[in-house]
């Protein structure tokens, strides 16, 4: 729980700056927080720090080039745009996978 609460501490203090009054309301929001997950007994996965940021780098190098990819098609003298819809069975039953999956596909160009 110490973590957690430090974790919320320094995004607050990140977000907000260093003032009396960001403080003030800063800790009634962490007090809050932490009485919410307490009590809803939220679900935190474990993180590996180097699975993630290898993710991080791979989808931010594919997405310039996705992006490139559509730019290209669009702006070019013939338009290479064949807009549909594409199914895509997973074979995950984990919701948090499954979640990540839906936020990722729509942050990427083309979509």
């Amino acid at each position: 729980m110490f973590i957690l609460a430090l974790f919320y501490s320094l995004l607050w203090l990140l977000i907000s700056g260093v003032e009396a009054k960001s403080l003030f309301f800063g800790s009634i929001s962490l007090f809050t927080a932490l009485l919410f997950h307490k009590l809803l007994r939220v679900y935190l996965p474990r993180l590996n720090f180097f699975a993630l940021l290898s993710f991080f780098i791979t989808f931010l190098g594919q997405s310039f080039l996705s992006g490139i990819d559509v730019t290209r098609r669009v702006i070019g003298p013939r338009l290479l745009v064949n807009p549909g819809f594409v199914t895509y069975n997973l074979t995950t039953h984990k919701q948090p996978a499954r979640f990540l999956l839906c936020m990722v596909i729509n942050l990427t160009p083309g979509t």
